[in-house]
This record gives structure tokens, sequence and C-alpha cells, in this order.
């Protein structure tokens, strides 16, 4: 383990944790991610609230380096990581900015992520500052930085993370590491949508069906598809038609299903993930909640979601 990052990056606190250092990387990582830059690359131009050209190139970048980054990033958050990073490079032109957002985890996204700055002299005449925000308003941020090379910032996504990058006077180059929750991971990601690509609700059973047509009859379309996945997920973890049944009529609720039987606090984790994101401290709660030796008949669905990374 060649690589070495920072132990003692400075943090700021609020609205959301965020660390920086003056040097991210060791000086040979950071000449061969900029010598990358200039190579041919599978650029694509995004025009949204973030324009900017970006390009995926983890196959390319060492994985030590991919590993290090996840151990530093784990180790300044305290958050139980995946065990390496993907690798983003991104380009930004005269005049591209990122608009104020928060990134907020879905399905299978990061949850924290590292930016290298490529070049850069601290400027901030030159653009492309990094800016936090209180909030979505944007109106004034609480926190800049103007990226000199080798600098390095990381932060935690969620709800409050607004950040912005404002208008660039020149280039702007920045490469990217994107961790992953354990609890997030892609291979909790590809079970997940597994789990609920072939879903269809005339097959879930006679005995749900009065119920079924009831709540469509007095609930809007998301709750009835909430309570459809929660009663799919039951139903192909082979409970029960009592349990499934329960299950579609707790889901009806919006209220989350954590305080009820294990097995639908496990169908409504699995349905909110798909539907709605990744809430950290939600999963650190069932992970500790959890006891697989009582669950056995939702046994598979743990050790696919929760029990490989439990805290």
């Amino acid at each position: 383990m060649r690589h070495a990052l920072p132990a003692d990056a400075q943090r700021v606190e609020a609205p959301f944790p965020l660390w920086w250092t003056e040097a991210a990387l060791p000086d040979d990582d950071l000449t061969r991610l900029t010598v990358l830059t200039a190579s041919t690359l599978p650029w694509v131009r995004h025009e949204s609230f973030y324009r900017c050209w970006i390009a995926e190139v983890t196959d390319r970048v060492d994985p030590d380096l991919r590993a290090a980054v996840a151990r530093a990033l784990a180790a300044w958050t305290g958050a139980p990581l995946a065990p390496s990073t993907t690798v983003t490079l991104q380009r930004m032109e005269p005049g591209d900015l990122a608009r104020v957002h928060t990134d907020h985890p879905r399905l299978g996204y990061e949850a924290v992520r590292l930016v290298v700055a490529l070049d850069g002299q601290g400027r901030p005449e030159d653009g492309g500052r990094f800016e936090v925000f209180a909030d979505a308003r944007g109106v004034q941020p609480i926190w800049t930085l103007a990226p000199r090379r080798g600098q390095g910032w990381a932060f935690v996504l969620g709800p409050a993370s607004h950040h912005a990058v404002s208008p660039c006077a020149g280039a702007r180059l920045t490469a990217v590491f994107h961790a992953a929750h354990r609890g997030n991971d892609a291979a909790v990601e590809a079970w997940v949508r597994g789990l609920f690509a072939p879903l269809r609700f005339d097959r879930l059973g006679a005995h749900l069906a009065p119920l079924m047509a009831e709540a469509e009859a007095t609930h809007d379309d998301d709750h009835t598809l909430r309570a459809g996945r929660v009663a799919w997920a039951l139903a192909a973890w082979g409970l029960a038609d009592d349990t499934v049944t329960e299950g579609y009529r707790r889901a009806l609720d919006p209220a989350p299903l954590d305080e009820a039987a294990w097995p639908l606090a496990l169908a409504g984790w699995a349905t909110t993930l798909i539907a709605d994101g990744f809430d950290p401290a939600r999963w650190a709660a069932l992970a500790a909640r959890a006891a697989p030796s009582v669950h056995d008949p939702v046994r598979p669905a743990w050790e696919a979601l929760l029990a490989p990374h439990a805290p």
C-alpha cells in the first residue's frame, strides 16, 4: 500500500461535514491524473444544473490509489465505506458552472466524494470556486475554496450538502473519487433492482385483490406503488399470504416500517432504497436491530442488504 493520503485534513462542521487539505494526493499520482486528462477519453457533455465535461476513468486509475482514497475517506468521515472508489475526470470551460445542489444519494449512489484540483492557482478571479451554502436558496456561500493544484476537498452527500461551483473564467480540471457506503454499494443496487425488476401487481395473488382495489380507490399512486413493492418483496422471500397482506396494509401508511415485524421492516427498507434513496442513519438503525438467527425467513434478503456490512 504505497499510497498515503493526509491524515490531518481540516474539517468544516456546518452545514454538513467537509474536509480539505492542501496536498490531497502524492505528487506522482497527481501528475498521472493530469496527464490522463490529455489522453483520448470518453468525455460526455452535461448541460443541466451542472455544465461541464465528465469522463469515467475508473479502469485507468491505479487500483491501489482508489483503495487508498477509500481508506482515507473512511478515516476522515467515520463512515463504513466500500473498499474502493470509482473515478471521474471533470473539465469545465469558461462560463461553465454548477448551480446549488445536494447530490442526495439514491440507490447505488456515492456517499462521500473527494474532489482533487488538477490545475488552478487559488485566485478568486479565475472562478470555478467550490462553494458551500446553508440551504437551497444559495443566497451567500458560507465557505468557499478557490482551487489550487493539488488541493482536495471531501464531503458527505445528503439532504443538507448544498454546494455549487461558481462560473469559470478559464479552464478547470478536477479528479473526483466517488466512495459508496457499504450499505448502498453496487452489489446492493444490483440486488434491489433485481428484486423489483419483475414486479407485476397481478401476480401478487387473489388474497390481495380486494385490499388493492380498495387502496387504489382511496390512495394516490405513490402510496399504492410503495405498498405493492413491499408486498412483492415479502412474497418473493416466501412469506405467508397473511404476512404479505399485512405488509401491503401497513405500507399504505407513509410512516417507515422500521418498527414493524422484521420482514416488513426489511421490505420497507428495500422499497425506500429504490423509491427515495439511501439514509445512512436509518440503515444503521436497521442493521443494529437485525438478528439473522431470529429472522430465518428473510435471511437471504438480510445477507444481501445488511449483514455483510453491519456496523
